[in-house]
Formats: C-alpha cells, structure tokens, sequence
C-alpha cells in the first residue's frame, strides 16, 4: 500500500513561482499590507496569458501602483519573481535579467512554491514570512525522488533501503524531507488502514536538525511540489510525536522498569568521556609513553565503535581475540596492539567508572534493546516494531548496533518474509549522510560504511538473501549552499585527503549558484591589514583548530585574540569564535579560517604527511586535522578568508598556493582512478588560493545578528553547549532583546543543574509553568510558594500544595496524603 505515497514529481499544472535571492531578502522585511498589495500584482500576472516566444526574458508587470520585474517559461507556466517596485520608492531600473534555461532559473531561486498559494493572501504571506520555505529543487534532487518513486511502483526495481551521501550543502536533508513529507501525508489520508500504534517516524542523533526538520517538512507537507493538487492539507494532530531524536525514542521503547536506569543526569557523550579520561592520573602520569599517547578521540572510537558498538551477543563486549580473528582487516581502523592497548588501559577503567557511577552512553541504550528482543522475544519485539516508514538523517553516526536496533523497528521486521519477499524493496527504509563529518573521523572507512548498512539493514529485510536486496545508494553531487569558489577550495581539501589517505574514487562537488564569487584568500597574522581588518569584521565567524569545549582556553592563550575577545573582567569570549565541531551544522556567509596551518606546524603534521611509509594508525591525528578542516571551510557561504602563522604559511597553505603541485596531484589521483568510475576530476573543479588584500575584508556580511543569535541558541540548546548559549545570551543583550538573553541564560542554569536560578529567569519572563517546573526539580520550595503571589492559581497545583506542606506545615501531612489519595483516584478514573 505504501508505494501509492509516492508519485514522480512533474511540472505542476498550475504553474510553480520562483523567487529570486533578493525578492526573498527585500520581501521579508515588507509591511504585512504593502505584500497584500504585491500579492494582487503577482496574481494579475499568473492569470495574464504570457507569449510563448517570451520564455526567460526580463520583463515588468504593473498594477495598483506595485511593479513586479520578472521573467517567464509559459510553455511550463514557470514565474521567476526578479525584483519589485512600490509607488512610494523611487523606481530603480535595473539591468535586464534575462533567464537562458529552467535550469538556470532553479539554479538562481532561493524559493520555489506552487502558483495556485498566491490566490490566497493568508497562504502566500505565510510563504513569504518563513525562513524553511525554500522549496525548490534541482533537476539532480528531483532525478533521485523521481528514481525511488518509479522503483517504488516497479516490483522488479530496487527502492529501498536507500542511502543518500551527500557533503555538505548537497541537499540530502532536504530529500528526506521530501520522502517524509509525502509518506506523512499518505499516513494521514489512510491511517484507519495501518495497524493501532503504526505511525512513520523521522530519526536524527541531534536535536536541532531534528526542529529543522519538522519545519521544513511541514513547510512541504503544505506547499511542496510533489503530489501537489492545489487541495487544501491538514497537518495531522500530535504532529511532533512522527519526529523523535534517536535517543530518546531508544529511551521510549524500554519498559518502566529499564528506564530508571537509564536517568539523564547520568548520560555519557563524547566531552564527558573527554573529560574523564583528561582527569584520570592513569592517563596523564603513566609512565608508559603509549599509554600517555592514548587521546580520548582514539579511546572513544575503539570503545564507541567496536569493543561496544559492534558486538551483538547479549552481555558481550568485544575483546581484543575477536577484534585480532573475526572482524577482517579492511575492516580494521586501528592495529591489533592499539585495540588491546585501548581495551587494557581505557575500556576496563571506563567500565568500572560506569558501573560505580550508573553511567550510561548511547551504546548500552541500543544494547539493553537488543537484549530485551533476545531475553522477551516476540512480546517485545512485536512492542518496538511499529514503524511502517523510517526516515534518518545524519546517519554516518549511526554504529552497528543502532542500525541493528533501526531494522528492529520496522513494522515488518517481524513479518513472515515468505509473504512480503516481493515487496522487501518498497518498505520504505532511507538514510542520508556524509561519512566524512561522522563524529568519529578517525575512525572512517566509506566501504566499512557501506558494508555496515548491507549487513544490518538490508539483511535484517532478506536475512537468506531471495531477494537479493542491496542498498540503493544514490550520491549527490551539487553544493548548493556555497559560493563557486568556496565549493573549489573545500573539493582541493578533499583531493589532498584522498590523496594521503589512499582514498580511491572520491569526486569533486560541482556548485550549484552561479553568482561571482571571490576566491580564499590568505593573510599573515602579522599583517597590519589583517590584524586592523578582522578587528573591523565585527560580524565574521572565526573558526579555529581546537576540540569542542576548548574555545575560551584557546582565545586565553592566543596573543591576538586575547587582545581582539577577551573580556577579563567577566571572564568571556566577545566575538564569533568557533570550533569547527562547535561549528557543525551551522553556516555563515563569511568565515576566517584562523591558525589551522598554525596548528599543523604545531603538533608535528608535516612530518605525517610527508611520511608515505606511516601506517593508517599513525595518521590518525592528520585525518582528524582534515576534518576539522573540512568542516570549518564548509561552513562559509560566500567567503573564506585564512589568517595564520608564517610557519603555518610556509609548511601547510604554501601547497593550496602552488598551481603545480595542484596540477600534479590531481593527474595522479584522475590514475589511480578505480576502472568503474568514468569521471575525472577537471582543473576547473579545484582552486588554488591567493594572498589577500584590503577589499577582501569589506561588504557587509552575517548583518542579522538576531538570526545568528538564534541559530546559536538552538545549537547551544541542542547540543547542550553553554559556550554558544553565552555567545547567543551576549548577541541577544547587545541588541537589546532581553527576554531572548533570559531564556538563554535560563539554558545555561538548566545545564549545569541549576535549577533555582532558571526558574528566577524563567519568573522574570513570567513563564510561570517553566519556573514551577523547574523549581520542583531542585526542590525549591520557598519558591514555589512565592509563586502564588503572580498568580493565585497556583495554590490549587498539587506542587504548590507539598511546598505549603513542606515548609509551612499547611496542610498538614496527613491532609496532604488525602489530597494525594485524591488525586491519584481522579487520574485512575479519568485513564478509565
């Protein structure tokens, strides 16, 4: 039934609307009725029959008043929205804009909707104030939709489980949104058709990319292109419940009983574990020099990854005779000696901490699960399969056992595959990601990727293999979110990566806008230019080469930006300084690169690189600098300016200036090409950088400072990172939206268990109900009974009336346990 949910997304019959960049950017800050009054302009357009031989030519509306430049494909009723003109502002004719292609109009859209939405104002001013409405698609986006949609249909083409790799800017969220999107709506027109409890879910490890989705996909579940009928479209009630961080949906599926082993508070991530291996003696002061040599990176990637990511039977952990015997080679990401070196020294101590502490990480989440479907067999499993469409983003994160746990979680997992082996490749299974920004870069190999999804997914589908499923692997190749050459410089990354790791078949991103675009350029840290520029730069995001967490220690210790964003006196950093994991996920449009070529130098890289004879264990911290790398660049959008060190000049960035040694090393690589892939890489695909001057540091860049704030808050929020809570708290007071700085605060107490004093702020913006909330969980009594004095109704709320009990004796104890009887009678009467 499922594959009737998706249709080949086809030029809409009622026309499609694009919209330019700078439509976008001037539109958004429009009063409400002067866009009615655009409103009605663009209406009369769309209903104006255009001629045919007019297909892209820059043209102009007028009515009322209101001008709208525009160009048109009639042939696909195809509107390009250029620019518009009020009766009150000095009309400004620009240069004619002609359009050569629909290609080229999708390439220069910032948003794509239905034409029909501008018939109603509500519709179409919504459209026009969200940020997520950009819901155009590339004719390479639409191909693979297309491509899962027709396989979908087809009972001999391959569908499902797909994986969509993509780098970053390819667009591969936004294909799941798409997919999700249009199984949500099919959900939600048949779900009396479903069994009870069967819904689709979106899975993600983080929080923010998980909001994102759920407003982009509402966004097209609405107005988007596919299966668009112009009728209107409910969205379905409880709507957040289809969008769960993997987590806490893990969390979800245990029974009462296991949960309470399982307490937030005693949740371990990658800086715990950091923190905890930097405080342990047996580290610091071993007298062993490989056992100081162990990083908590290393440590956290064997343990994560392997010893208990890895091994499936119950109570199991893999040990260093399996690891040495049964997992192959190619499959290996460390020596034999290191994994025995990293489960003697760090996995037997970590083990003891988290049995003495009841600590717990996402492994033994997925773990626990995997012991319960073998200990409860089907009572359980039948319990945790109940999900007919399962969508996952940023899946690179995902180890064996969680893919394993994902399998479980299908509706038809439990299915007797005898009956649906026809239809294994419609269920509709599907990831995205890009394993070259996994959480565990050290640890990355593309076809131990790949093998991992076959093994866990696919086989858990066709376990005896009738059905010869495979994973639908689709690559996107476009960036669409960089400039030409940011796309270039971040490809040359890549190139030199693939080059020193011995990583076959990498291919170049091809960029996507085709606006001018100023190349990378590079500074000295010792230039006057420079250092007077980034002073200038007050909006720039500077990225440096330290770990998350480590942001303040290294402005502290760096003699230029202790100068430039240090406040002493409250102990903070003043400016946009980032990590570059810090800085995952977000975008910017102008990002200093500062001292990566520094640090290079600094912790002895050069030598690695240069050494073709050192093993791929001994190139670990060279592949993490590259990642860090990676990330950093990609995260600029329309500039990227390099500030570092002479020595970081001369022994790392010389070679991103030498147009030979470039040249040489992409023939060499085009060589060592694999025979199945018929693509090269073209000069045209890489750029070298050049030494920087004044102009490079001017324009006007990142200038909506509430929306980076914001974008910081919801990381910060997110990730639980206090540093860019502080940063997005010190945005919010220098633009004076207090209650903005509050709530930020508010997450900063909430971190560090702070309870009482989030619940003071959360007084101050008189969110009562938060303040209560978090009052009870610090047992802040004396405040919740302050609470009463905003608001008296807060003296018939069951806390208030404890606190009461608690601190004033009234009631009195024994009164209070007959309000509690009582109220435990009236919520098993109303559960009747």
């Amino acid at each position: 039934m499922l594959h009737q949910a998706l249709s080949p997304i086809e030029d809409d019959a009622a026309g499609m609307i694009a919209e330019s960049i700078r439509w976008v950017q001037k539109i958004s800050r429009e009063d409400p009725n002067i866009r009615s009054g655009i409103r009605r302009a663009l209406e009369s357009l769309i209903t104006t029959p255009q001629p045919l031989n007019s297909a892209g030519q820059a043209k102009y509306h007028e009515r009322d008043g209101y001008t709208i430049q525009y160009a048109c494909f009639p042939d696909r009723k195809y509107w390009f929205l250029l620019d518009y003109f009020t009766s009150g502002s000095a009309r400004r004719i620009r240069e004619e804009h002609n359009v050569q292609s629909h290609e080229e109009l999708l390439r220069e859209s910032a948003r794509l909707y239905p034409a029909y939405l501008v018939l109603e104002d509500p519709e179409w001013q919504k459209i026009e104030d969200s940020r997520d409405a950009n819901l155009a698609l590339s004719p390479e986006e639409i191909d693979v939709l297309n491509n899962v949609a027709r396989a979908h249909m087809n009972e001999s083409a391959k569908a499902f489980p797909l994986f969509i790799n993509g780098r970053p800017g390819s667009g591969k969220s936004t294909l799941l949104y798409y997919l999700f999107a249009a199984y949500l709506r099919f959900f939600n027109e048949h779900k009396g058709d479903f069994a009870e409890g069967a819904i689709p879910v979106f899975l993600t490890y983080s929080e923010s990319l998980l909001k994102k989705a759920k407003e982009v996909v509402k966004e097209i579940y609405l107005h988007g292109q596919q299966g668009n009928d112009g009728m209107p479209r409910d969205l379905p009630s409880d709507y957040s419940r289809f969008f769960k961080q993997f987590r806490h949906l893990m969390l979800e599926l245990l029974p009462p009983e296991e949960q309470r082993y399982f307490e937030p508070e005693n949740h371990v991530d990658f800086l715990r574990f950091k923190r905890w291996m930097e405080s342990e003696a047996a580290f610091t002061y071993a007298n062993n020099q490989r056992i100081r040599s162990l990083t908590p990176e290393l440590g956290w990637h064997v343990i994560r990854s392997y010893i208990k990511g890895m091994q499936q039977d119950a109570g199991d952990y893999m040990d260093p005779e399996y690891y040495k015997f049964e997992i192959p080679d190619r499959d290996k990401s460390v020596s034999v000696d290191t994994f025995e070196l990293v489960y003697n020294e760090v996995w037997k101590r970590y083990l003891k901490e988290t049995e003495q502490n009841q600590l717990w990480d996402d492994q033994d989440l997925a773990r626990k699960i995997l012991d319960l479907s073998q200990e409860q067999g089907q009572a359980f499993q039948q319990n945790i399969a109940r999900f007919p469409v399962i969508i996952c983003d940023e899946s690179q994160d995902f180890t064996k056992i969680e893919l394993e746990v994902i399998s479980r979680l299908s509706l038809y997992f439990n299915r007797d595959k005898n009956t649906i082996i026809n239809y294994l490749h419609r269920i509709p299974i599907a990831f995205a990601g890009d394993p070259f920004q996994t959480l565990n870069p050290t640890g990355f190999k593309w076809e131990t990727t790949k093998s991992i999804f076959y093994e866990t997914v696919a086989r858990s589908l066709d376990a005896k293999g009738a059905r010869n499923l495979d994973i639908n692997y689709k690559e996107l190749r476009y960036n669409y979110r960089s400039t030409k050459h940011i796309v270039q410089f971040c490809n040359l990354i890549q190139l030199m990566r693939g080059d020193r790791f011995h990583i076959t078949g990498l291919l170049p991103q091809k960029t996507w806008h085709l606006t001018e675009a100023h190349m990378p350029v590079f500074f000295s840290e010792n230039e006057d230019v420079a250092r007077e520029g980034l002073r200038q730069a007050e909006t720039a995001t500077i990225i440096i080469p330290c770990n998350e967490g480590e942001e303040e220690e290294y402005v502290q210790s760096d003699t230029f930006l202790r100068e430039l964003a240090w406040d002493e006196e409250n102990k903070k950093v003043t400016r946009d300084i980032l990590s570059a994991m810090t800085a995952k996920g977000l975008e910017f449009e102008r990002v200093v690169l500062y001292k990566f070529g520094d640090y290079y130098v600094r912790h002895n890289l050069d030598q690695l690189y240069e050494d073709e004879h050192e093993n791929r264990e001994k190139l670990l911290p060279l592949e993490y600098f590259f990642n860090k790398l990676y990330v950093g660049a990609s995260r600029g959008q329309k500039r990227v300016i390099i500030l570092d060190s002479r020595s970081g000049q001369n022994q790392f960035w010389h070679r991103f200036q030498d147009g030979e040694f470039i040249e040489s090393l992409r023939k060499q690589y085009n060589s060592d090409m694999p025979a199945a892939i018929h693509e090269k890489w073209d000069s045209e695909d890489i750029t070298t950088i050049a030494h920087g001057t004044e102009e490079d540091w001017t324009g006007q860049f990142d200038t909506d400072l509430l929306e980076k704030a914001r974008q910081f808050f919801e990381q910060g929020k997110a990730t639980g990172n206090i540093y860019l809570l502080r940063r997005a708290a010190s945005i919010f007071h220098e633009q004076m939206e207090y209650a903005q700085e509050k709530e930020a605060l508010a997450q900063i107490h909430l971190i560090r268990k702070e309870y009482k004093e989030a619940g003071d702020l959360y007084v101050e913006l008189a969110k009562y109900d938060k303040a209560l909330k978090w009052y009870w969980e610090g047992r802040a009594f004396k405040a919740i009974i302050k609470l009463k004095d905003r608001d008296a109704s807060f003296a018939n709320r069951l806390e208030w009336q404890i606190a009461a009990c608690i601190e004033r004796n009234e009631p009195s104890p024994p009164q209070m346990l007959i309000t509690l009887h009582e109220r435990i009678d009236d919520i098993a009467t109303s559960k009747k």
